[in-house]
């Protein structure tokens, strides 16, 4: 048997690590309980992509947002006979792949021994533990805005601009599993105007086939739906804000970002205080920067609710890990902070999210 190098270790031991979460997770938060919510309309939105007649629980929105997230439902619904359990199957799929693009997304600044931490702690955070063992929706549209991201590293750290097509390929696509992953869109922007800001013709041209891969899926689709349903995301974009109208916006939104970052953001803090120390304008700085904007969306989406947050937990992950980097040697000293952050999104369900009174 060939001996596993300290690189190989790592990942062997994140891997486990991973399965370990996950088996936790569908253990304690018991994803057969969850066919409330908004599910039924996403699997009456799976029926009618495969023929069947509109329901009452049907929202035409569904086919809009999700309907590769509904394609996928129907898919795997012929493979376990029922909606629900082929729904758990496919949102367990996205639970791996994310961890593992969260992985190979870090270690390209940060090397393997902070990039496991880091991803275990991203899929350890309660939405990611939550959407990736139930029949809910997002898990998917989170794991393509990773995935672009991933491709997005690349290029930060050197290696071809053909990345920045590749990512809007994963925007474009994933966009269509669910909408948040069209906020790549943001570092891409801010890249290309880092690099070619000063000259319009060399923008526009390096511009064209990243921002073509990444609208013409969601183009199409949106068209289609128009001409079929007479639907738009305006009407969907309205209705939510007739549907979530807030007194205090502002409480809801500390409680959001709180109950979602928990004790990740002791490390982010502590990782955005060393950025700022050591500011320098490259391309990494532009990235991270670029990164706080969807990690705000909730400020411009007129819902307040957990799900909207977690891209809030990308960007805290990554300035954690600045500060995991710049203290590897003492790296185990966060593990208390990992351990709790842990037992809180396991138990946020069944203690924490009552006595604040959030939606999922």
């Amino acid at each position: 048997m060939v001996p596993l190098d300290n690189q190989a270790r790592i990942f062997v031991g994140f891997v486990v690590a991973l399965i370990v979460l996950y088996a936790i997770a569908f253990v304690v938060l018991q994803p057969a309980l969850r066919t409330g919510g908004d599910a039924p309309s996403y699997v009456a939105g799976a029926e009618v992509l495969s023929g069947g007649a509109p329901n009452a629980d049907f929202m035409v929105n569904r086919i809009l947002t999700a309907p590769l997230t509904l394609t996928g439902i129907a898919i795997f619904k012929y493979i376990t006979g029922d909606y629900y359990e082929g729904w758990v199957i496919l949102n367990a799929i996205f639970f791996f792949a994310l961890g593992l693009v969260s992985f190979f997304m870090l270690r390209t600044f940060f090397g393997s021994k902070v990039a496991a931490i880091g991803a275990i702690l991203l899929c350890a955070n309660y939405d990611v533990l939550t959407f990736g063992i139930a029949p809910l929706s997002d898990i998917g549209g989170w794991f393509f805005y990773l995935l672009a991201l991933f491709f997005i590293t690349k290029f930060v750290a050197g290696e071809s601009e053909c990345n920045f097509v590749y990512a809007g390929l994963a925007i474009g696509f994933g966009a269509l599993f669910k909408e948040y992953a069209f906020l790549a869109v943001i570092p891409i922007a801010a890249l290309l105007l880092y690099e070619y800001g000063r000259d319009l013709r060399e923008l526009v041209k390096h511009a064209f086939l990243p921002a073509l891969a990444a609208t013409l899926p969601v183009l199409i689709t949106h068209v289609a739906v128009f001409f079929t349903l007479h639907y738009t995301y305006l009407d969907w974009y309205l209705y939510n804000k007739h549907q979530y109208a807030y007194q205090s916006w502002l409480p809801n939104a500390i409680k959001s970002f709180g109950s979602v970052l928990n004790l990740l953001a002791i490390p982010a803090a502590l990782g955005f205080a060393l950025f700022v120390w050591s500011w320098k304008l490259d391309r990494f700085a532009v990235f991270v920067v670029s990164l706080i904007i969807p990690a705000l969306w909730i400020l411009v989406w007129p819902s307040i609710t957990q799900r909207v947050v977690f891209l809030a937990v990308p960007t805290a992950v990554i300035l954690s890990c600045i500060a995991f980097k710049r203290y590897e040697r003492y790296i185990w000293w966060f593990a208390p902070i990992l351990l709790i952050y842990v037992a809180i999104s396991l138990t946020l369900d069944a203690y924490l999210l009552g006595v604040i009174n959030l939606p999922l």
